[in-house]
């Protein structure tokens, strides 16, 4: 995980603007792009990166073109405000001279250490642990998960055999674990519980790296939980036709003094609207820790699309 964050600083300015270059960049198998929560979470190290003394409390984000995994990415940051209570930063995510992604994030005070009155919603009900959900992994991913055949003309299911599950368990390059604790049916035919595990590499990490790496995380199966609160996926009829993020918001709360980024975290998401006609759905989410501390709240918005009758999918870059 901590790689995948790294932004690195260049001498080089644009219109004036501090400039960071990415240091890696992943695409999932069959996407079309980038995974959005990378370049959310580098957008957030590069305006980290010009702040001191203040917390992320705040961030929201708008994808505008997919971006390109071959090609080196700039974070062009703006600085919007600086102020004594809170600072804004606007980053500029620019690939072949093109903006393709902005982010707004907003710094304030550390909290008072000497406390006060909190409330915030409960942890949710009717969850697995992290461990046993951790032990169901392999089911949870041949449910849940699909891969683009070789021909690129359309899905099919992971096969669950002793050497697919061999292979997935036994897999490093993951850079965090993602597995339910809780399927999405019944009376929850509307939420997905998602534990969110990174997988660091022993560096300790400040409160806001912590904050960027949680941007990185909860872009995972975020926009899907709207498609399948109407039933849509890669086997349904009309199947899915096309998931990708419109825009992506987090509000962010003090973290606990035994928390350092490395314990799992469970992101509750739950559909809000979805309209085909639009080709629009949208989630709203709770991060919680183990301990059950809400720490962080989302909200994303994306394309949701059916695909249509005799339309074979695409699978190159693509405009929204």
């Amino acid at each position: 995980m901590n790689d995948s964050l790294e932004v690195i600083p260049t001498p080089s300015r644009l219109l004036g603007l501090e400039c960071f270059k990415a240091g890696n960049l992943w695409t999932p198998p069959g996407n079309r792009g980038v995974f959005g929560g990378q370049v959310i979470a580098q957008a957030l190290m590069a305006a980290i990166k010009t702040v001191e003394g203040l917390e992320l409390h705040s961030t929201h984000a708008y994808f505008l073109l997919p971006c390109d995994s071959r090609k080196s990415v700039t974070y062009a940051v703006e600085r919007l405000r600086e102020g004594k209570s809170y600072s804004t930063r606007l980053v500029h995510a620019i690939q072949n001279s093109e903006t393709i992604f902005t982010l707004t994030a907003s710094f304030s005070r550390p909290p008072d250490p000497t406390g006060g009155k909190r409330w915030q919603r409960d942890f949710p009900e009717n969850v697995r642990s992290y461990e046993e959900s951790y032990e169901d992994r392999w089911a949870d991913h041949i449910n849940n998960m699909t891969r683009s055949s070789p021909t690129a003309t359309d899905y099919e299911r992971v096969a669950d055999t002793e050497e697919n599950k061999a292979a997935f368990l036994a897999s490093n390059d993951r850079v965090m674990t993602a597995v339910s604790g809780r399927p999405q049916d019944g009376p929850y035919f509307s939420q997905r519980a998602i534990w969110l595990s990174p997988h660091l590499d022993g560096r300790p990490m400040t409160p806001n790296e912590v904050r960027a790496m949680i941007g990185y995380m909860t872009d995972s199966q975020a926009i899907a939980t709207p498609g399948r609160t109407i039933g849509l996926s890669a086997t349904s009829n009309p199947r899915l036709g096309m998931v990708a993020t419109i825009d992506h918001t987090i509000h962010f709360y003090p973290l606990p003094p035994d928390y350092d980024g490395s314990q799992p975290l469970l992101h509750i998401m739950e559909a809000q609207v979805v309209d085909l006609a639009s080709g629009r759905g949208q989630m709203v989410g709770r991060v919680y820790t183990q301990s059950g501390v809400l720490i962080a709240t989302t909200s994303q918005e994306g394309v949701v699309r059916a695909r249509k009758e005799g339309v074979k999918p695409r699978r190159e870059a693509a405009r929204l």
